[in-house]
């Protein structure tokens, strides 16, 4: 579908500004719950870091990147949002009769043994990791390439002996998810329109009158949510310094050898390292990922930091570098100190929300973070501590 010939009302009980992850499983959620909304986008469906993201759905392995002042609780909310992705799967696929890609065979962290600098740390956090979570360390897949394609065994590094496997983790396919989200909405009574940005918000008497677009068209809506991610920043409403900043990523999609099918392999299709990840998809691609670069905005590759990756990747799962590579880009994750999101009401404006600033896990917390904005914009109930604008500013006080 075409959503750039939607043609938008004058008036909306819901808008949502972003139509990435966030703002679809939004929307979709809040249609399901009885609301109307109305969702605008300044480029594609999916486009910025949603499409940009591997699509993981792994909290076990998410905690070795949380802070320790939130992990706990964001590792409550992660699983229950993992929980929540099986169910979501369930209504898309019989409200649209199309998959998500939700693969869910596992995730296995891979560290090389040997005493390369950094190597030893990141094994340190993975035994530690495997105490906290009760997790059993497995045979490394090391010659998963050779062994699928049906040739000999390959392996020759004797470093590669384990890998701690975190079982029910995995990856959906995020654009796709995108576009099956953006269907159900429409379907269900809500309306997209894409290329289309956001030009000023008209405030009087601390709320939001209307919202100008940059077609000179404006919509005059009951309440407004960003899900806008790392470009919230441009339209921050509030008294104190916006907390979400741009931390780019690069990564590569390399094609299988034409013998290998990773639709039949049963293993856990998520591999993460140090400092990189490899996705197992089910058109025979492998998904390398990803590097952090903060405060970058920008889409530009860099070939010296892709072969770097791609190095650290065949730590893990030798052969590599002998695939071909189908393409490379660069995403821009809204960055955010404490790894969590703001899910919370704006502090100047009664009727603005915010639903940003995800960092890594815009697509892992989607549906539970629907669900709590849900809750807060439909119910009014309190904001969760943890994910309220006051813990950025001590003389910010929550409605």
């Amino acid at each position: 579908m075409d959503y750039r010939q939607t043609n938008l009302p004058p008036k909306a009980d819901i808008l949502i500004i972003g139509a990435g992850i966030i703002g679809l499983a939004l929307a979709f959620a809040l249609q399901k719950r009885g609301a109307k909304t109305v969702l605008v986008c300044a480029g594609d469906i999916g486009d910025g870091a949603s499409g940009a993201s591997a699509g993981m759905v792994t909290p076990v392995f998410e905690t070795l990147h949380w802070p320790s002042t939130t992990k706990q609780n964001l590792k409550k909310i992660a699983d229950e949002s993992l929980i929540a992705w099986q169910g979501l799967e369930k209504k898309l696929h019989h409200e649209t009769g199309r998959s998500i890609g939700l693969d869910l065979s596992g995730a296995i962290a891979l560290p090389d043994f040997s005493e390369g600098a950094g190597q030893s740390a990141f094994v340190s956090q993975l035994n530690a990791l495997a105490k906290a979570q009760d997790l059993s360390w497995q045979e490394h897949p090391a010659d998963l390439l050779a062994n699928l394609a049906g040739g000999e065994t390959k392996n020759t590094v004797k470093n590669l002996t384990k890998g701690l496997l975190a079982k029910g983790e995995g990856q959906i396919a995020p654009r796709q998810t995108c576009n099956i989200l953006a269907e159900a909405i429409t379907n269900s009574g809500g309306l997209i329109r894409s290329h289309i940005s956001v030009a000023v918000l008209k405030k009087k008497s601390g709320r939001v009158i209307s919202v100008h677009l940059s077609d000179n068209r404006s919509i005059a809506a009951k309440k407004i949510i960003l899900a806008t991610g790392a470009t919230t920043k441009k339209i921050w409403q509030e008294n104190f310094p916006c907390p979400i900043y741009p931390v780019k990523g690069q990564a590569l999609l390399l094609t299988a050898p034409p013998e290998v099918s990773f639709a039949q392999y049963k293993g856990p299709k998520v591999l993460r390292g140090d400092k990189c990840y490899i996705c197992l998809k089910g058109d025979n691609s492998l998904l390398v990922g990803a590097t952090e670069e903060p405060d970058r905005d920008d889409l530009d590759l860099d070939e010296g930091q892709l072969k770097d990756l791609l190095l650290r990747a065949e730590k893990i799962l030798p052969g590599l570098s002998g695939l071909k590579r189908i393409r490379a880009w660069a995403g821009i994750r809204p960055g955010i100190e404490d790894h969590a999101p703001i899910l919370d009401q704006s502090g100047q404006l009664e009727n603005l929300y915010y639903a940003a600033g995800h960092y890594r896990n815009g697509v892992l917390l989607a549906p539970k973070s629907a669900e709590i904005m849900g809750d807060l914009i439909l119910e009014e109930k309190k904001t969760d501590p943890l994910f309220a604008l006051g813990r950025f500013s001590p003389r910010f006080s929550p409605r």
